[in-house]
């Protein structure tokens, strides 16, 4: 695809969308264990509902501007990306649903049964009408309207069941709409068990009794499930005389009622009653429209039962403390001798509730200050600034009240960590704060020393166990120096700051890195070793592809390796051919973000918080920290160079997203990034 500038660009959304197919090829994989494989396909389904609530919608918004929306990179408007999206979406969600069938077979093979409802001897019919009776009943509540009316509202992403009735006393025919709660079990165990493990989607159950809610009717036909996705966009007022967590609050009420994105239905509901529906929910554009199997949703397969069948799962993951941390006994002191690299989820993430434990109990820590975008809902960290406040830490907390989808619960730990005496600043006015910093102020004879956390990825203790993220421990006096700097401007917002060793969005990280890009393309000009190494979640700003595009040319060779969005086109003659892009989606959500610049000899090397899109770069406060200790410096190059040799698991990325693996010369061993990784840290291998 071609862009306004001549230089050629892939579409952002299309590239999502390859890399959602990414997750697919996994669940399709017969190499990971069985339940694995359905966990991806769940995950395949979640990421496609989040797509719909932020990327389509955002389109569709684009869209409905007509001739005044503009091109974006790849030279497209929003309507033709619409049509290329819905295009695709129908092609995967087909290839998923029939891997569900043959997963479901699969399953068979080691005694689980995914009962439909039709093969049902008497004693389980009679076991899930008790079950119905006791669990389910007196939760369904079917709104019935007439097919002239308006359908009444739907929940977003709330799966529904829809049938058309007859009452008794009344010849027109009614349209029902039941909602199955969220927080019903979706995969019901059919009896006690035995050798064989029997289980129904609860909704199957909730069709084979669905007569009994709908008291007084002839007839009651079949049940068809429907589900909508609505734009999750926040509106958030300017009012000034509000303060940003009541703004937040107000706008996570009016999130529940956002525009229809997408409508999900059963391909098998009969044409008229499609149409009646249609017509009721003035749904005329046909890319919102996306029919699907008996099962509008399959999100939840992300919890499938296992029924104790280990042996259908990975392994368990051992975690391996830090040996320095183990040899000193404590994290302070560990970190007073060197600098230390946290890899998760190899590392135990407990070392960092040790650090504010330790904080919040040492007498001579003066001071705590932390950046939160994501923490779990009974978050240990949070739990510890509390604890910190009450010993009489001064701790400052800057939370991001606008963490997509996070909005609600870190509204509920602000006012518990303001309850508890914490400084909270609710985030900085139009900069989302998505940093992962900490800083410790501690007296040590006299002196004020710093202790500095600098991550690519949340201090959340449940995506810890399962994204592969990096994390710095550092008392360099001029990194931690100059964090103290960001959290000035934190506290007070015309601080600015001036930064040296750090990279801090939306200040100077841009400039730096067009700055440390250009040093490759001298060197590589005067003859000197060059060359560039980066990783990221997504790689789709313009300006910085460009000018890897430009150190290509300049015989600069650009390695990226890349987990989601990618809009720079490698092997493109006279513009990328030495670009190479690949792809890794194994066990763990690959989720660290480091930089590597040969330097004429001598690497430097980067962790970061950002991404190369606009946002990290221009819109958002970002964190990227040099690396200043030679033995992490050695780990990040070997950790490098794992992902970057042949492996199971690696994709190659190009223009026509079609995902081909990574060949792997016949006399070479392939190697699994994240299981090298693994046996690396554990002392298994080396």
């Amino acid at each position: 695809m071609s862009s306004r500038s001549g230089m050629k660009f892939n579409n952002r959304e299309l590239s999502w969308l390859a890399f959602n197919g990414r997750v697919l090829q996994e669940a399709a994989d017969a190499s990971n264990p069985l339940l694995e494989r359905i966990r991806f396909l769940g995950i395949f389904f979640n990421n496609l509902d989040e797509f719909f609530r932020i990327r389509v919608a955002g389109l569709r918004r684009a869209a409905s501007l007509g001739r005044a929306a503009g091109k974006d990179a790849a030279g497209l408007k929003p309507q033709q990306v619409l049509a290329l999206i819905h295009e695709k979406v129908m092609l995967q969600q087909e290839e998923a649903e029939k891997l569900w069938s043959a997963l479901a077979l699969s399953l068979k093979r080691h005694h689980i049964i995914v009962e439909s409802g039709d093969t049902l001897t008497r004693a389980e019919h009679n076991w899930l009408n008790r079950y119905f009776t006791m669990h389910l009943k007196s939760r369904l509540f079917p709104i019935l309207f007439q097919e002239s009316e308006v359908m009444p509202e739907l929940k977003d992403r709330a799966i529904y069941l829809l049938t058309a009735c007859v009452f008794k006393q009344e010849k027109q025919k009614r349209l029902g709409v039941l909602e199955i709660p969220r927080d019903m079990e979706r995969f019901v165990r059919i009896g006690e068990g035995g050798q064989k493990s029997k289980l129904i989607f609860v909704e199957d159950i909730i069709r084979l009794f669905i007569h009994d809610l709908y008291p007084g009717t002839a007839t009651v036909g079949s049940a068809y499930s429907i589900k909508m996705t609505r734009d999750a966009e926040l509106d958030i007022d300017d009012d000034v005389s509000r303060s940003m967590l009541e703004k937040m609050t107000r706008s996570l009420n009016q999130r529940k009622r956002g525009a229809y994105v997408t409508f999900s239905y059963d391909r098998s509901m009969p044409v008229e009653l499609l149409n009646s529906l249609l017509k009721s929910t003035k749904i005329k554009d046909p890319h919102q429209l996306l029919p699907s199997g008996r099962y509008t949703s399959l999100r939840d397969l992300l919890n499938f039962p296992d029924f104790g069948k280990k042996n259908l799962r990975y392994p368990p993951l051992v975690q391996v403390p830090h040996p320095d941390i183990i040899k000193h006994g404590s994290v302070f002191r560990a970190m007073a001798q060197r600098d230390l690299l946290l890899h998760f989820p190899y590392h135990p993430f407990y070392h960092i509730t040790d650090l504010l434990r330790e904080a919040a109990t040492d007498p001579m820590v003066r001071s705590i200050r932390i950046t939160v975008y994501r923490v779990a809902s009974d978050s240990g960290i949070m739990n510890a600034l509390i604890y910190a406040a009450r010993n009489g830490k001064r701790v400052v907390a800057v939370v991001e009240l606008q963490a997509r989808f996070d909005e609600e619960n870190n509204i509920a730990w602000t006012r518990r960590l303001q309850e508890a005496g914490v400084r909270v600043i609710p985030g900085v006015s139009g900069l989302k704060v998505h940093s992962k910093i900490m800083l410790i102020s501690r007296k040590e004879k006299g002196q004020t020393v710093r202790y500095a956390l600098c991550g690519t990825g949340n201090l959340h203790e449940r995506t810890a166990g399962v994204y592969d993220d990096v994390l710095l421990l550092t008392r360099n006096e001029e990194i931690t120096g100059e964090l103290r700097k960001v959290f000035n401007f934190f506290e007070n917002n015309y601080q600015r700051g001036s930064y040296r060793e750090l990279l801090v969005s939306p200040f100077n990280t841009r400039r730096k890195l067009v700055d440390l890009i250009h040093n490759e393309m001298v060197n590589a000009r005067n003859g000197d070793p060059a060359g560039i190494v980066i990783k990221l979640n997504h790689l789709v700003d313009e300006g910085m592809i460009s000018r890897l595009y430009e150190a290509s040319q300049a015989g600069v060779k650009v390695d990226v390796i890349v987990r989601g969005m990618c809009a720079l086109i490698p092997g493109i003659p006279g513009q990328s051919e030495n670009i190479r892009v690949i792809s890794i989606v194994g066990r763990f959500l690959e989720h660290a973000r480091i930089l590597k610049f040969i330097n004429g000899g001598k690497p430097l090397y980067y962790i970061s918080s950002a991404d190369w899109m606009l946002r990290n770069l221009d819109q958002r406060i970002e964190v990227t920290v040099p690396v200043v200790n030679a033995q992490i410096e050695h780990e990040l190059d070997w950790y490098l160079s794992r992902q970057l040799a042949p492996g199971t698991r690696a994709r190659i990325i190009e223009e026509k997203f079609t995902n081909k693996f990574l060949p792997v010369k016949r006399a070479v061993v392939p190697v699994d990034p994240q299981q090298a990784t693994m046996e690396r840290l554990s002392g298994s291998k080396h």
